[in-house]
């Protein structure tokens, strides 16, 4: 059994591209790769933007529009427009990573969240002042918050 001693990041270019790999170093000072996905040249393909528009009704019967942004397969962006509100989710690596909510739908976004995946227990929310600086929300809203989210299942 090898135990690790050094873990790195290895880069390489090859004639099909980037590649990212995981080295590890053992004891004996023997190197091994392993090469995790390959890195391809952007092309005009897999960088074009692609929107598709979805109208839908809620569970209570109220209207929703629903625009979905690719940037090639990815999906980057989500805006939901509600009667009462809209938010727009911003996707890295085809996972929910920033939101904003505008909960009265004056156009200003009231409401920003991070959060670690698309349904995640990790998550930070703000409140966005006019002046445009943000804070965290208190820890007792910040509970009820999560406590709201876990009874509606949007959480592990």
């Amino acid at each position: 059994m090898a135990v690790i001693v050094c873990l790195g990041v290895l880069v390489g270019f090859y004639r099909s591209g980037w590649r990212i790999g995981v080295y590890v170093v053992d004891r004996a000072g023997s190197k091994a790769a392993t090469f995790r996905q390959d890195i391809a040249r952007p092309t005009r393909a897999t960088v074009a933007l692609r929107t598709e528009t979805e109208n839908r009704t809620t569970s209570k019967g109220a209207p929703v529009t629903i625009r979905t942004v690719y940037r090639g397969t990815n999906r980057v962006l989500l805006v939901h427009e509600f009667t009462n509100m809209n938010s727009r989710l911003f996707f890295c690596d085809n996972e929910a990573r920033f939101e904003e909510l505008d909960e009265d739908r004056d156009g200003f976004f009231e409401c920003v969240i991070l959060r670690s995946g698309w349904a995640a227990d990790l998550f930070e929310e703000f409140t966005r002042t006019p002046d445009g600086s943000v804070a965290p929300l208190s820890g007792e809203e910040y509970l009820r918050l999560w406590e709201e989210m876990h009874r509606r299942g949007m959480t592990r």
